[in-house]
């Protein structure tokens, strides 16, 4: 847990810590939200047990108002004392319906008051049998006398087993309301005491989380002065690099330009040596000659070369609107190739605003690289070209241009070799500079895009480069 917590970056760690008091926060209103309904319905259950005890206290008051009733009739033999014992006969079964309904959820209360019920229906027959017997004649006789003597003994027996019945009832409902007042009391103290650990954990979690992103937020500082700082330095790097590229262009030109000269003195005095002696071509001291002059002629196209490669990401050429079928025709008609050597254009060659420079170059090398490198005179080479579409690892529309020869091709092993600077495979052809291809690359990569090439020995080669 230790070594997760310190993987976590300050702001998680923040985040993680506001979630916690989140989560109290949630939950003590959740809890705030159940003890609410826990004292409610605690509540309806008090309310509930007080219409129980009251519906019980009625019923024994209309027992007692029916046994009233039928004693003030028994001492005064008036019909109007029987009134509370008719309206109690009447009303009876109303409350004992009423008290079934409250106590539907207590099996012990339903027992109690089903002999209840059974009781009341043999007090009630025995009031009855009471009236029936006192209003027979105001005279009794001694036996009559014997028989209401009992059933008022009968009546009281059974009035005081209805007493007994209905308290207990009652003592039922009294325990049942003060286990529902103290259930209502654990859960007050519960939920207080959940809210004041909840208040006090929220609070500390929230000062540790403001601590933390305050942390956050001084590391974010910190972190913004020092990619100022590296800005700053990238900008003195990057003018420090332009004033060096500039340096070192200014002196590639100078000290190609001073080469050339003693090159040319080299050439003309060859000539001059040659006219002096009066040489022929074909004897020892002409082929040296010969010989020394093709040599002074590559060192000079060797300059050139490495003028070109360092002018080649120079990013100095404005854009044109270029027919590239027509920028390879006339590519191909500047290197004045044999008309036996054949080169075949698609028609699918497109149009493009583009660095029409750049682009002449590009095919002017790889098709006099085509040309130089073969062995026979009627070669062949065909340019093509087809639009590639989007991908992950290009952000805009490029075409990928192929240039194709039937020539000796190039072993795999030295693909990656042909595009080094200087370097050439071909011993047949001592005229190379091997910085042709080089210059392509440079230009290609330079623009974003990508060189390659496929062959085999023996089966020609093919050079690609996308191009925006």
């Amino acid at each position: 847990m230790r070594r997760f917590w310190l993987g976590l970056s300050i702001t998680r760690r923040g985040a993680f810590i506001l979630l916690v008091p989140t989560i109290f926060t949630l939950s003590s209103l959740i809890n705030w939200s159940w003890s609410r309904q826990q004292e409610r319905l605690a509540s309806n259950w008090v309310i509930h047990t007080e219409e129980t005890l009251k519906e019980s206290n009625q019923l024994l008051t209309l027992l007692v108002d029916a046994e009233t009733g039928v004693r003030g009739y028994g001492l005064t033999q008036n019909p109007q004392f029987l009134e509370p014992y008719q309206h109690a006969r009447r009303a009876i079964p109303d409350r004992v319906a009423m008290l079934a309904q409250l106590t539907a959820n207590s099996a012990n209360q339903q027992v109690r008051l089903a002999a209840i019920q059974a009781d009341i229906k043999t007090y009630l027959s025995l009031l009855e049998d009471i009236c029936q017997l006192l209003g027979r004649s105001p005279e009794r006789s001694s036996e009559s006398a014997a028989q209401l003597q009992s059933l008022i003994a009968q009546g009281g027996a059974e009035m005081n087993t209805l007493r007994s019945e209905l308290d207990s009832l009652k003592a039922e409902e009294q325990q049942l309301l003060q286990s529902r007042r103290e259930q209502l009391q654990r859960t007050k103290q519960l939920v207080d005491r959940l809210l004041a650990a909840t208040v006090v954990l929220s609070l500390i979690s929230y000062a540790v989380a403001f601590y933390l992103y305050r942390q956050a937020d001084q590391v974010i500082v910190d972190r913004n002065r020092d990619l100022a700082i590296a800005n700053e330095s990238l900008s003195q790097f990057n003018v420090t690099l332009a004033r060096r590229n500039q340096d070192l262009n200014e002196f590639t030109y100078i000290v190609s330009h001073d080469l050339k000269a003693p090159l040319r003195a080299v050439n003309n005095l060859s000539d001059w040596i040659a006219e002096d002696l009066d040489v022929s071509a074909d004897s020892a001291i002409g082929k040296q000659i010969t010989l020394l002059q093709a040599r002074v002629a590559k060192m000079h196209a060797l300059i050139d070369g490495l003028l070109q490669y360092s002018r080649a990401d120079r990013g100095e050429n404005p854009i044109e609107t270029v027919n590239v079928a027509e920028l390879v025709k006339e590519v191909v008609e500047s290197l004045d190739l044999p008309p036996q050597f054949g080169v075949q254009i698609a028609r699918e060659l497109p149009t493009l605003e583009t660095e029409r420079l750049l682009l002449q170059q590009i095919f002017s090398n790889l098709i006099s690289n085509s040309y130089k490198h073969h062995t026979r005179k009627d070669g062949k080479v065909t340019v093509s070209a087809q639009q590639v579409s989007h991908s992950d690892r290009y952000n805009f529309s490029h075409y990928e241009f192929a240039v194709a020869d039937d020539g000796p091709g190039i072993d795999p092993e030295y693909h990656e070799q042909v595009f080094k600077i200087f370097q050439t495979l071909s011993a047949n052809n001592p005229d190379s500079t091997g910085i042709g291809l080089s210059i392509v690359k440079k230009i290609v990569e330079n623009r974003g895009g990508i060189l390659r090439l496929t062959s085999q020995v023996g089966q020609g080669t093919t050079f690609y480069f996308t191009w925006p």
